[in-house]
């Protein structure tokens, strides 16, 4: 029995603290008690989808960088292809003001420029019509800015004293790596990574693999992605890689392949660990069909930090742990290349489609390939434990909110897993649950989706209105709450704070080895227990509330 309970409690760990929260990054605001900090003009001019000044569609990233591990420097180009959707004097990018922009030529013509803060305005010497197709190359240079020891580039030695150097840019903003429009609606269509590095080092990228050369004392590694990628998954990774495959036979028993780049004193440790990508891509095809980007690839990648996201080039840092066989962490950015990578949020208040709906794969993988047990671990204990109720997880949406910061922001992920999984509970109907979730994204298949969007397409998938379920955990900074009290002779009183919108209020509770059914209401009501017997909430099969102890007074 022991065990038993010291396998459950690190479950809860390691799927509550998962992957993408791990970043220490310093945030852009400080929130306000309660709810959301007060937004500038500034921030809203430059968060706002709809600014004339980005009216354009961006077609294609291409970067040629060249990275000196020694001085921590970049430079090179970055050029962007678009087509412009109106009529332009200024076109309005994103890039850090800590990095030299030199030069800008638009479709091979020096361009004036002029910078404010992190944005960059170009301004062409006569209009660009509208529909005009523009290659605008932004020369530049400079060691980007350090956060916290951490930042866009993570400057980093493996064991062995060499370099190993990573990107991450979720959160603080690509545009600390290099010029972009950093909103997530604008995705190219079309990314070309090509990185020169010193002599004897690797560059793994998104993508695939399409050239290598050698140049003297340097070598230049180009990827290329040929799908659509949301702004912050663009990445690369420096270092001594050697690489695994193992093959894979997809859904539809067509023969694909799955790639590991690890540091290569961990070959040994990472071949074994890494069979288990096999099952949890098998079950996460099962649940939501088909890996979306075969085309580009399927890797991981060996980090510098816990792990991210990237489309088709997964960085995973990890210490080769598990529970059962299976890494919460893995499952975790695999699930992403279908809510985040395939899904992707239209605004940067969306973060908790990503996040939510990826943390709760993690709980229902671990369901279809371990037990139903840990499943509901995971809800019994993380969901009331390890949730702050601060914040509503849907975020104010125009503005630059970096909703991966701030602690209390943290609830995008295990909130949004909650909703899912009371969405789950209050459909009653498993198949028609799931089915939901794989249809959704056959609908969609690549997408930019709106919190309004998801709602929609959710209940029209679903058969019936859902709305109430999830006004309730996104635009709510608490959950449902159940105050209760046991007295010392064994009565517990309970009664909802206020009493919950959905159809059906009952909510399950264990006494001892016994399971009660309870329908709380506004009035107190009482439960007989014995004395000291122990009581759990059974969330796993109600919906996310909140139980919170409470001392009643004798009037009420």
């Amino acid at each position: 029995m022991p065990s038993i309970i010291k396998t459950l409690i690190a479950l809860v760990i390691i799927i509550t603290f998962n992957a993408c929260q791990y970043a220490p990054y310093i945030k852009y605001h400080t929130n306000v008690k309660g709810g959301f900090p007060k937004f500038s003009e500034w921030d809203r001019f430059v968060g706002d989808n709809n600014n004339p000044l980005r009216s354009y569609d961006i077609k294609k990233y291409v970067l040629d960088l060249d990275v000196s591990p020694e001085k921590k420097y970049i430079y090179g180009r970055v050029t962007i292809g678009l087509q412009t959707t109106a009529v332009q004097d200024t076109l309005m990018f994103d890039l850090s003001k800590k990095l030299k922009l030199k030069k800008v030529f638009i479709n091979g013509e020096p361009t004036r420029f002029s910078r404010k803060k992190d944005v960059v305005f170009l301004l062409p010497s006569s209009a660009i019509p509208e529909r005009k197709w523009l290659d605008i190359d932004f020369d530049y240079e400079g060691v980007p800015v350090n956060i916290m020891g951490e930042g866009p580039i993570q400057w980093k030695k493996d064991s062995l004293d060499r370099p190993h150097i990573s990107t991450q840019t979720e959160g603080v903003g690509p545009h600390l790596l290099f010029p972009c429009n950093q909103l997530l609606k604008d995705e190219a269509d079309v990314v070309n990574i090509n990185i020169t590095v010193p002599k004897g080092l690797k560059v793994v990228a998104n993508g695939k693999l399409v050239d290598h050369q050698n140049l003297g004392n340097k070598e230049r590694f180009s990827h290329s992605v040929t799908n659509s990628m949301n702004i912050y998954n663009i990445s690369f990774n420096i270092g001594h890689f050697e690489k695994i495959t193992y093959p894979y036979t997809d859904i539809y028993g067509q023969k694909r392949e799955i790639e590991f780049h690890v540091l290569d004193y961990n070959l040994k440790r990472a071949k074994p660990f890494y069979k288990q990508s096999i099952a949890v891509m098998g079950a996460l095809e099962e649940l939501y069909g088909s890996f979306p980007w075969w085309n580009d690839g399927c890797k991981f990648v060996e980090s510098t930090f816990a792990a991210m996201e990237h489309q088709s080039g997964i960085a995973l840092g990890i210490d080769y742990d598990h529970v059962e066989g299976y890494n919460q962490t893995l499952i975790h950015e695999l699930a992403h290349e279908w809510w985040g990578n395939a899904i992707t949020g239209e605004d940067y208040c969306d973060a908790w489609i990503h996040e939510g709906l990826a943390t709760y794969s993690e709980a229902i993988v671990m369901e279809k390939l371990v037990s139903e047990n840990f499943y509901k671990v995971t809800a019994n204990y993380a969901f009331p434990n390890f949730i702050a109720n601060k914040i509503p997880i849907h975020k104010e949406c125009g503005v630059l909110y970096n909703s991966w910061v701030n602690g209390s922001d943290q609830d995008i992920y295990l909130k949004g897993a909650a909703l899912m999984h009371s969405l789950r509970m209050v459909m009653n109907n498993d198949q028609r649950f799931f089915e939901t979730l794989k249809r959704m994204l056959l609908d969609w298949k690549v997408k930019n989706v709106s919190t309004s969007e998801f709602i929609e397409k959710f209940n029209q998938y679903a058969g019936d209105n859902y709305t109430f379920v999830f006004i309730s955990y996104l635009e709510s900074a608490t959950p449902p709450t159940l105050h209760y009290e046991v007295s010392d002779s064994g009565v517990m009183k309970y009664r909802w704070k206020q009493t919950p919108i959905f159809p059906n209020d009952g909510i399950h509770l264990k006494v001892g080895e016994n399971k009660v059914h309870l329908y709380p209401s506004e009035e107190i009501q009482e439960l007989n227990l014995s004395v000291d017997q122990l009581i759990q909430w059974q969330i796993s099969e109600s919906f996310y509330f909140q139980p919170q102890p409470t001392k009643f007074k004798d009037d009420n």
